[in-house]
């Protein structure tokens, strides 16, 4: 998955394929899509597996094998190893029996807007239940065209720095370093990305707070 297009980038940036090629506007858009999944991604660090609502039972009694995270309201499963899809490497479920022995589950299957997952064994009411996840309010398979416009003003950025100053923009020769002004282009796209992310973080902060207020009543 990523959120921008070659010829998108080009078109925003004017960055030409002699400056930049194309290739490596491919792989920038990655990296930039990996920071922006970075950005609206929260992470969970073993949440326990409890009953949620009547649909979402979550119970742990050698039958059932479908489960639902607590932030499922609202939010989608996220990409949490940042490898462009959401699947079943993207969380990861810890089975502790009484006894105190752990052991790690396998998920068979996720789904990611409605925050499930099933796993491939029913437990006994011996076992709790511990999931490891990230969430995110933004839609990370279908993602909203704001964050699109964001991951090109970053790429657009990421260019100009690799069109005019390689990786830092200096060169050291023993203890003198010659360094190079970068363009205002990258100051540029810079600032856009920061924007549009405050714009972002910022909506998506108002759901999660109107959609947990929403929970509660």
């Amino acid at each position: 998955m990523a959120l921008t297009t070659v010829s998108e980038v080009r078109r925003i940036s004017n960055v030409t394929s002699s400056e930049v090629s194309d290739s490596i506007i491919s792989n920038l858009i990655l990296e930039a899509t990996k920071e922006l999944m970075r950005k609206i991604n929260t992470k969970v660090t073993r949440e326990r597996i409890l009953y949620i609502d009547n649909t979402r039972e979550n119970k742990i009694d050698g039958d059932n094998t479908t489960y639902y995270i607590k932030k499922w309201y609202g939010n989608y499963l996220g990409d949490t190893n940042l490898d462009g899809t959401v699947d079943t490497d993207d969380i990861t479920v810890y089975a502790v029996h009484d006894d105190g022995t752990e052991t790690t589950a396998t998920v068979s299957s996720v789904t990611y807007n409605e925050g499930k997952f099933v796993l491939s064994s029913a437990y006994s009411s011996s076992y709790k239940l511990f999931v490891s996840y990230t969430y995110t309010p933004i839609d990370p398979m279908t993602p909203d065209a704001l964050l699109g416009l964001a991951a090109s003003y970053l790429t657009s950025a990421y260019a100009y720095l690799k069109r005019d100053a390689g990786i830092d923009g200096s060169v050291k020769f023993g203890n003198v370093t010659i360094s190079q002004k970068l363009s205002a282009g990258y100051g540029e796209y810079m600032k856009k990305y920061k924007d549009i992310m405050k714009e972002v973080l910022g909506y998506s902060t108002l759901k999660s707070n109107w959609r947990e207020a929403n929970v509660q009543i």
